[in-house]
């Protein structure tokens, strides 16, 4: 019989492999103070990098965090999608990956590896391509290739990108994929995906792993991620240790 393997690592973006909180809270202050009115600093979930992470993970999505946390009517959700992008598309000085992370995504090219995150294309593509890590990643879902009530903790994109890596596939060996991600919707989503994949009849099994290099808190979600990475370079004996 084949023996198991880890075949497949499919990555978040914002907080997992690109830390970007500082930059992403200079951009939402922006779109939060021209859709709003109001000054940055008077909406608490933005006068501070600590105080904004602590409001993102809280959070189920980014929609729900502009309405809930700063006050965007939900009606100018898609301009406020517009206007992350243009902000971002300005500029052009790509976010720093997390330490360990480049050398891992190199040393899993032995893998198929995805990324599934609520960030735009482009943007995660100009974080990638000057290091030239875009070329390790065969499938890409990001935040314009879903409908929103179809993005995570629903299990359409990780499906989706599993689906992408895998077409080739036909020796019926059993597989593990892993989801790496720093927040508890990237668990749920998981979830969601594993109980879809069994009612397949899938040999397909999903796991995921919850990056805590970042300023991820695990030991505040609702649901506990399957394994852990306290350094990007976790990853490596994670995926050996599953090797059957």
């Amino acid at each position: 019989m084949p023996r198991t393997r880890v075949t497949t690592i499919i990555w978040d973006f914002d907080g997992t492999l690109a830390d970007t909180l500082a930059r992403n809270l200079e951009i939402t202050r922006e779109i939060a103070e021209r859709l709003t009115g109001r000054s940055a600093g008077r909406i608490a979930a933005l006068r501070s990098v600590a105080a904004y992470g602590e409001a993102i993970h809280a959070a189920t999505n980014w929609r729900q965090l502009y309405v809930d946390e700063f006050g965007i009517p939900r009606e100018r959700g898609p301009e406020a999608a517009k206007l992350w992008t243009e902000l971002h598309g300005q500029d052009r000085e790509p976010p720093a990956l997390f330490d360990g992370v480049a050398e891992v995504i190199r040393r899993l090219s032995n893998r198929r590896q995805g990324i599934v995150s609520q960030n735009g294309r482009d943007n995660i593509r100009r974080a990638l391509e000057p290091l030239g890590l875009l070329a390790y990643f065969d499938s890409i879902v990001a935040d314009e290739d879903l409908p929103f009530d179809r993005q995570k903790p629903q299990p359409d994109g990780l499906l989706h990108c599993a689906e992408a890596l895998h077409a080739e596939r036909s020796n019926g060996a059993p597989e593990i994929v892993l989801y790496v991600g720093d927040h508890p919707v990237d668990v749920e989503c998981v979830r969601r995906a594993a109980s879809e994949l069994e009612s397949r009849g899938s040999r397909w099994r999903v796991l995921s792993v919850g990056a805590v290099y970042g300023d991820a808190a695990p030991h505040r979600w609702t649901h506990q991620p399957d394994l852990t990475a306290e350094r990007a370079e976790d990853l490596i004996d994670l995926v050996a240790d599953l090797d059957g």
